[in-house]
């Protein structure tokens, strides 16, 4: 699955480091134009260890989204397993971080509604990244 850039607020296999390294050039769009699309909610701060150093919590929820109007049943287990194998690699690339300690409680399903009118199909993926800091 390829996704473009300025989709969304953030975007591809990158956009979940950027969000730990920071890249403050970076110019996104706050809307979703073209499919396919990334969506990575703000993320949330769940707990922190440490003060000068230590490590961090976050609880990342990200979403992949493609066109889903007039799409047969079998066309739309197909992109819904393409869009779940694309989450596990943003995942997995995201534990090869050095920053990255461990991505635990993965969970990834299909959205049962749009997020948009455009009719559109999407798996969302939740899960808590530890940081060091």
């Amino acid at each position: 699955m390829r996704l473009r850039f300025g989709n969304a607020p953030l975007y591809s296999k990158l956009s979940i480091k950027l969000l730990f390294g920071g890249n403050k050039r970076i110019r996104v769009s706050s809307e979703i134009d073209r499919y396919p699309a990334a969506w990575l909610a703000p993320p949330r701060l769940k707990e922190v260890e440490g003060r000068r150093h230590g490590k961090r919590t976050y609880e990342i929820q990200l979403h992949l989204l493609q066109p889903g109007m007039r799409l047969t049943h079998a066309e739309r287990a197909r992109r819904l397993d393409e869009m779940e194998q694309t989450l596990l690699g943003i995942f997995t690339e995201l534990t090869e971080d050095p920053k990255v300690i461990c991505v635990e409680r993965l969970s990834i399903r299909p959205r049962t509604c749009a997020f948009t009118n455009h009719g559109e199909i999407s798996q969302s993926a939740t899960a808590e990244a530890v940081v060091w800091f």
